[in-house]
């Protein structure tokens, strides 16, 4: 049976898996070396190698699983990651005005991350029981409902950011379901009016400049466009080769706002 399943074991994907393990930590290995440093701190490279070994680990044990036994989870697992949701709003950690984070024995862990796979398992069910009579508005409607909950405790960190990729998910499974047209048109229309009101009413000053810098970041280069304006002068320093590891300009001569 081992053999069986390491037969049908998708082998692409995991040697595409290490080897974006692997880019990534060497790049985040030289990161932290600048300018003022003789040495290098090496605790948060080994705390993300520590990461990525606990994420292979568990990567292997879930691909021999039956993915389609994690329905029968499904609301147990959103109710658990509403509960971490909301345990956020009482307990998480501050970092850069966001309360996203849940300290577990000096680790830090962000429940939002893990909520939108359960979120897309709990969509996947809920739409796979009514795939005959989707076209009823009244099962969009009773599909939005667990979304529109931890919708609301993500923006209560505030996580615009993760709110937008749950909403998101909800609505990309939706048309994959085989929702009618006239229903996609029909949302089209609700959420431009939402999208007009929230940015008239809603939307504070701070996520109005991150929306205009996603398409102008030279509108505030040395505020929301700053990171994507370094990016940019990072990857044309570089040129077609680069620098070399740990030779980067804009991480060696501290033009990160943080390491």
């Amino acid at each position: 049976m081992v053999i069986r399943s390491l037969r049908k074991f998708d082998w692409i994907l995991f040697l595409a898996l290490i080897l974006l393990l692997g880019l990534s930590l060497a790049v985040l290995y030289p990161i932290s070396y600048g300018t003022e440093k003789e040495t290098l701190d090496k605790s948060h490279f080994l705390r993300q190698a520590i990461f990525a070994v606990v994420g292979l680990a568990a990567f292997f044990v879930f691909a021999f699983l039956d993915y389609r036994s994690l329905r029968n989870y499904s609301t147990v697992l959103y109710i658990a990651g509403s509960f971490l949701l909301g345990l956020v709003l009482f307990f998480g950690k501050v970092i850069r005005g966001t309360a996203g984070w849940l300290g577990v024995g000096g680790v830090h862990l962000q429940p939002v991350e893990p909520f939108k796979l359960i979120a897309a398992i709990l969509l996947a069910k809920y739409f796979s029981l009514h795939s005959r009579d989707i076209r009823n508005y009244k099962h969009i409607l009773i599909s939005l409902v667990p979304i529109t909950v931890s919708i609301f405790l993500v923006i209560r960190q505030p996580d615009f950011g993760s709110a937008f990729v749950i909403f998101f998910l909800w609505l990309s499974v939706l048309i994959m379901s085989g929702v009618s047209k006239k229903h996609l048109f029909v949302l089209f229309l609700i959420l431009l009016i939402l999208t007009l009101l929230s940015w008239s009413f809603f939307l504070r000053g701070y996520q109005k400049e991150r929306l205009i810098t996603l398409f102008n970041p030279s509108s505030d280069p040395l505020g929301a466009g700053y990171n994507v304006l370094q990016s940019t002068v990072a990857v044309g320093s570089g040129g077609l080769w680069g620098k070399g590891l740990g030779h980067g300009s804009q991480s060696q001569l501290n033009f990160l706002p943080e390491k």
